[in-house]
């Protein structure tokens, strides 16, 4: 299990996660939040605006993907339908590649856990190497991830796209 100095337990937090994310944190061996994710999960929760900077290592993408998860699921719960055709919930850019498929991991790992009986969350990862934007936009219109993470010139490629408004 992983605890860094002055690490938090998860029923600590004055912001209760989902029974299924806080399963899957714990199952992938975060016992506790780091300090990272102890001072910004609850203010990204709370739609402030956070900067960060800290060491690798330090738990920064579960201090994200964990708000960005239930402010998905809190759509897919208020909306019958969940997201309308061509909506998505969140984008995550990315300066590079690699991070942007190590943050599509973290979301899938965590997603495992996700009761099959609800709404299933997607992600979509939109990288320069993964194909064309035009077969990306066919995934996104055929899957219709909620979650959209890429770097920053496919996901202008992608949003830019006419077939993304036509």
């Amino acid at each position: 299990m992983h605890k860094s100095p002055g690490s938090t337990s998860w029923d600590s937090s004055p912001y209760t996660l989902q029974p299924w994310i806080k399963d899957a944190v714990i199952s992938s061996g975060f016992a506790n939040m780091t300090p990272v994710q102890a001072s910004t999960i609850p203010l990204l929760s709370e739609h402030k605006d956070v900067v960060v900077e800290a060491v690798t290592g330090s738990g920064k993408t579960l201090a994200f993907v964990i708000p960005v998860l239930e402010k998905v699921l809190k759509v897919l719960k208020e909306e019958n339908e969940g997201f309308k055709k061509g909506h998505f919930g969140a984008v995550i850019l990315s300066p590079t590649r690699e991070l942007a498929s190590q943050i599509n991991t973290v979301f899938e790992s965590l997603l495992q856990f996700y009761p099959e009986t609800e709404k299933q969350i997607k992600t979509q990862l939109l990288v320069g190497s993964l194909g064309s934007a035009r077969e990306d936009l066919h995934t996104f219109l055929k899957e219709k991830p909620q979650i959209l993470i890429g770097t920053p010139g496919r996901l202008l490629e992608f949003l830019s796209s006419s077939l993304f408004f036509g």
